[in-house]
């Protein structure tokens, strides 16, 4: 195998590897792959439910993309209202043609038509890149590839794919125009004038698996498949040197399943395609570490450790880690696999959420029997990304689990979160990541760090003399020390140039110390001003009840009952209940806890104790 993004390796040679005849990763339209699908007990559920749905909505329209839904973001600067319907179309795409596969009747031909009619409507398209990402305040550029362009270029060609003896000529004929006319041609004429060319996250990835992916499926002419894959093998190759040189992931779990996630597709269609002549994986002694990412930052129950704009809950696929597993020789990653898919299928999945990329491989890859090894989550440190993960249990059973991070505040969807932690008692969240709000203009524009989930002041952090951590490569913390021994765990980063000079803050040291087997978390921050001032630190806790009694805090989050208790010159200053609307969910609710210093000072201890139970 040859490492396309090792070697140059020029067009011509390129598409001297790739066949005539293509058959993608999904077998065709009724291949025994589906039936064993639709008759897989496990599946059961899911395939009757995705059946089901395609029928009770057959004749349902396809939600409108109107003049108003295009300029909302330009008008605005909202996004929900315009891609709630654009994914809406694209699910109910993936639905009819999910269901025309695994529905084992012998009468599809009403699905089938129903697919060709949604294909036709996603053609009719004016613009496939969503609104947010175009720089036209029509909402419209029938050219510009964003993630979403590139998706939809990909479903399509994957559809037309699986279903060559389905989908008319003439309509198979107008995905290929509309493929080339809006993703292939834009791509091999001004590909650097993209930026995903040149990002060293998920952009990149995602983008080149939809232009490439498409390119290798549709595309009948092996020389612009090369022309096309030459281009990548030098900008592609970009995405790999955003990971730490320990394959850390500064965008977080969710944003690495995204890239990584879709990095991975693009190697398995690309192995495939070409018998394994070609390869993104092979001879790169990065792929593993990166690979193993999710075995560092995972929580127990589907809870991660969500740094960056990232839930607080997320599935890895099971698909994804299985492939890894099997591809890398990583059996852990098998593990992982198989319990994620014990719990997607046991949650009851609903196929409202999920477009054809996702519910086919949900259903189609599915993790072998016998091929895990499952030893249990254990306690990582990512060096440098500077992430620390630990799983232990206190004398009582429960498990402690805490995360907490050092890093810079430059990071790919950064957070001004240096020195921030979670700790989740029992599978419950307590010291909260509130992860990503709703994606709005201002988000991703200069005010993003007004927004709660970004500021310091949204996690669990200090604030010296009034001044939150700033943005920018030069706030970068150092990474002390880390112990882990049987007992205790601790954790000690220097946030001294984490904040602007206007902090007046000579040295600000924190100490994160765990004895899980006693139940008992201490954080202590070390302060040396240039003058007397304030300084106090946040504390995110999920949403519960907290007493305070004066001399500490009596809080109970879900059944798990806690003491906080100030250290010595520190007292509580404020509680606030705060409300957060997460990118994709409802309205939750958080609280704040302030704690400060007695007094302004040169130099003092800011530490609060955290202990189960009421300590009665």
């Amino acid at each position: 195998m040859i490492n396309l993004l090792s070697h140059r390796l020029t067009a011509r040679q390129i598409s001297a590897m790739i066949p005539s005849a293509r058959t993608g990763t999904l077998h065709e339209f009724g291949h025994a792959s589906w039936h064993d699908a639709a008759n897989d007990p496990r599946l059961a559920n899911l395939v009757n439910k995705v059946i089901a749905a395609a029928r009770a909505e057959l004749h349902r329209p396809m939600p409108e993309l109107n003049d108003d839904l295009y300029t909302e973001f330009s008008r605005t600067g909202r996004r929900l209202g315009f891609e709630a319907p654009y994914f809406e179309r694209r699910r109910l795409l993936g639905q009819s043609a999910i269901a025309a596969l695994v529905d084992t009747s012998g009468a599809t031909e009403d699905l089938q038509d129903t697919l060709n009619a949604r294909l036709s409507s996603i053609l009719d398209e004016d613009s496939w890149a969503l609104p947010a990402h175009v720089y036209n305040p029509t909402g419209r550029d029938s050219k510009y590839i964003d993630l979403f362009a590139a998706e939809t270029a990909y479903t399509l060609a994957e559809l037309t794919n699986v279903f060559s003896a389905v989908i008319p000529q003439d309509l198979q004929l107008r995905v290929l125009q509309r493929v080339r006319a809006t993703v292939f041609e834009p791509y091999i004429d001004h590909a650097d004038s993209f930026h995903f060319t040149h990002d060293t996250h998920n952009w990149n990835a995602v983008c080149h698996q939809g232009v490439v992916g498409a390119a290798l499926l549709l595309e009948p002419e092996a020389k612009t498949v090369g022309s096309i894959l030459e281009i990548a093998s030098t900008r592609l190759r970009r995405f790999l040197e955003g990971f730490t040189p320990d394959g850390g992931c500064t965008e977080g779990p969710g944003y690495w399943q995204y890239g990584f996630g879709r990095f991975t597709a693009l190697n398995q269609l690309l192995e495939t395609i070409t018998n394994r002549e070609l390869s993104l994986f092979t001879d790169d002694e990065r792929i593993p570490l990166i690979a193993q990412y999710p075995l560092n930052v995972i929580l127990a129950d589907g809870y991660v450790a969500n740094f960056s704009d990232c839930a607080q809950r997320m599935e890895f696929d099971p698909w994804l880690m299985d492939y890894l597993g099997n591809r890398l020789k990583l059996k852990a990653l098998n593990a992982i696999a198989h319990e994620t898919f014990a719990r997607v299928i046991e949650t009851d999945p609903s196929p409202t959420a999920a477009d054809f990329y996702q519910l086919s491989r949900l259903i189609t890859m599915l993790p072998h029997a016998g091929e895990a090894e499952n030893k249990g989550m254990v306690d990582t440190l990512l060096p440098d990304l500077q992430v620390l993960c630990v799983h232990r249990r206190d004398c009582s059973g429960k498990l402690w689990e805490l995360a907490a991070k050092a890093g810079h505040n430059a990071e790919h969807h950064n957070h001004n979160d240096c020195g921030s932690y979670l700790l989740n008692i029992a599978s419950t969240p307590i010291i909260t990541e509130l992860g990503s709000p709703e994606y709005t203009r201002e988000f991703f524009g200069p005010t993003r760090y007004s927004f709660l989930a970004a500021r310091s002041a949204g996690h669990s952090v200090p604030i010296v003399n009034g001044i939150e951590q700033a943005a920018g490569v030069e706030y970068r913390s150092r990474l002390i020390r880390c112990d882990v021994t049987a007992h205790t765990i601790l954790f000690e980063v220097d946030l001294t140039a984490c904040y602007p000079k206007e902090a007046k803050c000579k040295s600000l040291v924190r100490e994160i110390l765990l004895d899980a087997p006693a139940a008992w978390l201490q954080i202590t921050d070390r302060f040396v001003l240039t003058t007397p001032a304030s300084v106090e630190t946040a504390i995110m806790l999920a949403d519960g009840d907290i007493l305070d009694r004066g001399d500490d805090l009596l809080i109970t989050i879900g059944a798990v009952p806690l003491k906080l208790t100030p250290g010595p010159d520190c007292a509580v200053s404020s509680i606030e209940r705060l409300k957060f609307r997460p990118s994709h969910g409802s309205e939750i609710t958080v609280h704040r806890v302030r704690l400060r210093a007695a007094a302004p000072a040169t130099e003092g201890v800011l530490q609060y104790t955290l202990t189960s139970g009421s300590g009665e």
